[in-house]
Formats: C-alpha cells, structure tokens, sequence
C-alpha cells in the first residue's frame, strides 16, 4: 500500500472568501447585459412616445390649418410664420422662431398650386425614421390632399394612400415628408 500521508491537503472551500477575478467579471457582463437591455427598452419607449405625440401634433396642426384659413380664398401669404403666430401649432413644437418636429427637422410651410392658384399648403417636414415614415403617413392620409415621401408620391391629390409605394419610400434613413392640404 501506497503511503498517501505525504499528499498535501486542497485548501477547503469553505475557507475561500471573495471572488475569483473570472466570477467577478461574469458577474460584470451579466450586469452590463441588464443595463444595456433596459436603457434599449427605455429608448423604444420614448421613441414610441414621441411618434404617437407627432402624429396627434400634426393631425390638429392640420385641422388648425383648415379651420383658419376657412374663410379665405387661398393660401396666398401662408408661411411658416404666419401660421406660428396664428397659433396652429403646438408649444412642444416651437423653438424660439423654428418649428421642429418631434421627430426630425425643421418644418417649412408655404402656398402651392393643387387646383388653381394658391389652393394648396405644403407642410415639408424632413428627417423622419422609417418607423415614423409609415406610421405618420397611415395617420395623418384621411386629412391630408397629397403627400409626397423623399419626392416619391404615396397619394396622389385626393386618392387613396398607395401603401406599397410608402414601404418603399419611407426605406431611408431620414425620410422628407411633404403634405399638401386644401380647402377643396
């Protein structure tokens, strides 16, 4: 028989106190990973937020619109200023003299021809996501003449909304969105 006396004895591991530097970094990631996951799901959640908001924004900033300019016989004179201080939109959407979306840039407004002369309005509202693109255009199709998305027409003066034509429109990065609105 082998004399098994001269064998050192393996620390216990009840004795060992702390954490190994491979416990303590797996346990690092695992937190990092939960961080990460609810800042991703915090973010869809305002982004979420804010296109509901932009959509109910412009469905009344539109409403606004037609209801100001009931009475006249055109759009002659209409631009982004006149219809700030006519008060059609929002609070949330004026910065000192600029009109911004929530979700993209800058919004310009002036007279167009749709029929005849200055009947029309075209609210060009750039930098909208994909997800925004399709979701606003959806929204805001029953109230508006026409619309364009990044020069690609998606409904044709007073048509319905060619839904496959905004899937394929609304494709880019940052999409430029033109509404066009009538007294007709």
């Amino acid at each position: 028989m082998k004399n098994f006396s001269r064998i050192k004895k393996l620390p216990s591991l009840a004795k060992q106190t702390g954490l190994t530097i491979i416990e303590a970094t797996f346990v690092l990631l695992l937190l990092l990973g939960v961080i990460l996951y609810a800042v991703d799901k915090y973010t869809d959640g305002q982004q979420s937020s804010n296109l509901n908001q932009e959509q109910s924004n412009l469905v009344s900033v539109i409403g606004k619109i037609k209801s100001k300019y009931n009475t006249a016989s055109d759009f002659t004179g209409a631009t982004i200023d006149t219809l700030r201080n006519s008060e059609v939109f929002p609070d949330t959407m004026i910065s000192g003299t600029t009109v911004h979306s929530l979700l993209g840039g800058t919004i310009t407004a002036g007279p167009v021809n749709a029929v005849g002369s200055n009947d029309g309005l075209a609210l060009t509202i750039p930098g909208y996501s994909k997800k925004a693109c399709n979701g606003i255009t959806e929204r805001v199709e029953s109230s508006v003449y026409s619309m364009t998305i990044n020069g690609t027409s998606v409904k044709a003066a007073n048509a319905q909304l060619d839904r496959a034509a905004v899937g394929t429109a609304c494709a880019a990065g940052a999409n430029t969105m033109v509404i066009t609105i009538t007294k007709v």
